[in-house]
């Protein structure tokens, strides 16, 4: 048996608890259960950029005082000699390179559900920067627009 405890998220002070029977031991007449989910898949958004030249787009951009936490990424981009692609975060001051595929000697197809903690900096926008006339790239991000950060210099000691 599970017991899950739900609290006021400001007080900390328990709301109720609720135990958690073995699926197979539930029936009809078996009392409510809460149901929680996490705050990434209750908050969670994405955005797609599509790039048919070289350019910096923004994909997506925090809250001011904020921060963006990176939950999944997908990346699809043609197989075009001289063409380069960065991920970037970007806040007007410091630029830090989030991933970059080889787009020179294979298309690139990457499709990655982020199990750990991706986080930018306060301020700091998710970028793509291209360098190439031919390049032909697609971009989604999942992400949480998160309300506190920290500032470049303490985020980076951290990594």
């Amino acid at each position: 048996m599970w017991k899950f405890v739900l609290s006021d998220w400001k007080s900390h002070k328990s709301l109720d608890v609720a135990s958690v029977l073995d699926y197979a031991a539930l029936r009809a007449d078996t009392p409510p259960l809460l149901v929680t989910m996490s705050p990434l898949l209750a908050h969670g958004v994405f955005k797609t950029v599509q790039i048919t030249s070289g350019t910096t787009t923004t994909v997506a951009s925090p809250d001011p005082g904020g921060s963006l936490l990176i939950t999944d990424i997908v990346v699809s981009a043609k197989k075009v000699t001289g063409t380069t692609i960065d991920i970037e975060f970007d806040d007007g001051v410091n630029t830090e390179i989030f991933m970059s595929p080889d787009t020179v000697n294979v298309a690139a197809n990457i499709a990655w559900p982020i199990m750990g903690r991706v986080q930018g900096w306060r301020d700091a926008a998710l970028k793509v920067f291209t360098v190439g006339a031919n390049t032909v790239a697609s971009v989604t991000v999942c992400y949480v627009k998160m309300p506190t950060a920290l500032d470049f210099s303490e985020w980076s000691n951290l990594r």
